[in-house]
């Protein structure tokens, strides 16, 4: 999506007042103050860990502005490190690290306001370090994930929907793997000579006639699979095809049942 796509798409969110479960509209965040900033930084994380059936999954955090009006008056975006800021934050504290960019905008009539473009993830984003002040404490290992509007801890429904998004991410792989080494199979064998039988009788006459007995074969089966085992694209898919059972083995071990059936 463009930057003017985006930027319409939530000034009309922001005028409609739209409440969506990966969106948070703020104008509060005070970034030269460490809490705020790890307030951005666990949102950021709970939106990354959590799925939406809105937007492609895309969550966004709107800087500057507040459900129904843009207020902009986010001063911070008029710099142009602040974005590096917030991703090293996000760095700081998060791991692994939750991808994201920062939109900035500056509206003639409120000053600069910004979007946080957070697109979906398959990783579970979990805080590597510890904060705590009056108002605010987090611990080492806490995940957070969006409840509506709200960003709280995730609780076990939510970890076991992580752990099971991040399963369906690994077999996708290899499904899509499976089909690429099939596609290249399927290519192999329509560039491979047909066999060709000769024939000969009891005194060695060459016939191709199949009625014909006793019969030599020009290529044993031995040595046409003999060949193709030293062709050199059939060994990169077959070596392909070994890392991927391993790859699946592993999977099994963490609680992922697949099976493979391959005929050459």
């Amino acid at each position: 999506m463009s930057k003017i796509d985006l930027e319409k798409r939530i000034r009309k969110i922001i005028k409609k007042g739209d409440e969506y479960d990966k969106l948070e509209v703020k104008c509060s965040y005070d970034l030269s103050q460490k809490r705020d900033r790890i307030r951005l930084v666990k949102c950021i994380a709970a939106i990354a860990n959590s799925d939406s059936t809105y937007f492609d999954n895309t969550g966004y955090i709107v800087l500057g502005a507040k459900r129904g009006k843009l207020v902009g008056g986010f001063d911070a975006l008029d710099k142009d490190s602040t974005s590096a800021n917030i991703h090293n934050w996000v760095r700081d504290y998060i791991e692994p690290k939750a991808n994201f960019t920062v939109e900035r905008f500056n509206d003639p009539k409120v000053g600069w306001w910004g979007i946080i473009v957070i697109p979906p993830s398959f990783e579970t984003h979990v805080f590597r370090k510890e904060y705590s002040d009056q108002k605010l404490t987090i611990r080492r290992g806490d995940v957070y994930v969006r409840d509506g509007d709200s960003t709280i801890l995730a609780e076990k429904p939510d970890h076991d929907r992580l752990q099971r998004r991040k399963f369906q991410n690994t077999i996708d792989k290899f499904e899509s793997k499976i089909e690429s080494l099939e596609a290249k199979i399927e290519e192999q064998k329509s560039v491979q000579p047909d066999l060709k039988l000769y024939f000969t009788d009891e005194k060695n006459n060459l016939y191709e006639e199949l009625e014909v007995y006793p019969f030599i074969i020009e290529k044993t089966s031995e040595e046409y699979l003999s060949e193709l085992s030293e062709d050199k694209d059939i060994r990169e898919i077959e070596n392909e095809l070994k890392n991927l059972r391993n790859e699946i083995d592993t999977g099994k071990r963490q609680g992922i049942s697949i099976s493979i059936e391959f005929n050459r």
